[in-house]
């Protein structure tokens, strides 16, 4: 298990904001550019698994009138 203190240092050096940090070391949600997300993953790839964030596109259920 990496050193809590150890990865705010590297993520900081990475240019890397945490956005919630409460289960540091094991997880956090972080603030990373699409660009720097391989730096970040090789940093940290045999103690975590960086994922990126998904987006899904919800239909929109609200009844519509015709005027």
């Amino acid at each position: 298990m990496p050193d809590p203190q150890v990865v705010k240092e590297t993520l900081h050096i990475c240019g890397v904001s945490i956005i919630d940090g409460s289960l540091l070391p094991h997880a956090a949600l972080l603030d990373v550019s699409d660009g720097e997300l391989e730096n970040v993953r090789c940093k940290f790839e045999a103690d975590w698994s960086l994922t990126p964030e998904k987006k899904y596109k919800v239909p929109d259920t609200k009844k519509r009138t015709k005027e």
